[in-house]
This record gives C-alpha cells, sequence and structure tokens, in this order.
C-alpha cells in the first residue's frame, strides 16, 4: 500500500502556522483545520457544539425522506428501523455524549416514522 499525499492532510495542536507549513511541505500534505470529518462525524479537539453533532441526525431525517414504505406493516417499519437507523445514533454515541436535543431528535424522527411513514400525516385522536 502506498500512501496518497495529495489527498491526505496534517492536522497540529499548538503549534505554529509557520511550522504546520513547513510540516506540510516536507510531507506533500495540504492542512487540515479542525473540525474535520471522519467516517461520516466531526472530529476536533475541542468540545463540539451542539449544531455539528445534529448533522448526525439531521442524516436520519434526510435518509428517512428516500424511503417508499407505506405499505409496511408497523413490523416491518419496526425491522426496517432497527436494521438501519438505530445504527447511526449507536456509532454517534460511542464517540460523543449527545446533547439532549440531538438524541430527541433521533427518537423523533424514528417515532414518526414508525407511526406515519412518509409524507401521511396522522393525527392521534387520544390526548395523553
Amino acid at each position: 500500500m502506498k500512501i496518497n499525499y495529495h489527498k491526505s492532510e496534517v492536522f497540529t495542536i499548538e503549534i505554529e502556522e509557520g511550522e504546520t507549513a513547513r510540516i506540510a511541505n516536507i510531507l506533500y500534505c495540504k492542512v487540515g483545520k479542525f473540525p474535520m470529518k471522519y467516517l461520516g462525524l466531526p472530529i476536533s479537539y475541542k468540545r463540539l457544539k451542539k449544531d455539528e453533532l445534529n448533522e448526525s441526525a439531521g442524516r436520519v431525517e434526510k435518509r428517512l425522506e428516500t424511503w417508499k414504505c407505506n405499505q409496511l406493516s408497523h413490523g416491518g417499519r419496526a425491522i426496517l428501523i432497527d436494521s438501519s437507523l438505530t445504527s447511526i445514533p449507536k456509532y454517534t454515541m460511542g464517540f460523543y455524549w449527545l446533547h439532549e436535543g440531538t438524541q430527541k431528535r433521533f427518537d423523533t424522527a424514528r417515532g414518526r416514522f414508525f407511526w406515519e411513514g412518509v409524507g401521511n400525516k396522522k393525527y392521534h385522536m387520544i390526548k395523553w
């Protein structure tokens, strides 16, 4: 295997810009900036903000919009959610503590999909 230096980036923490540029020139790489994306997650040396972690919740919502499963039963929807949608929050929580709003956004999207499907608006006549 060979490293493709044209696609690689150098990330440094608490080093002067001149020194960082010199290291990048030695390795024939570009200088990267934080937060960076790695396997779809933002990576940073500082604590991530709520909106930076909300991108993964937005990914779940986008994925739901493309599914055509109005003909599935609730059991079929549950299997579909467990097999593909539950892995994104688990993967994200493997790296970070999620903010309360982010976890709620994951659960809201999955719950809405389970009860309403895609594009359907059902009204619940029960007042909890």
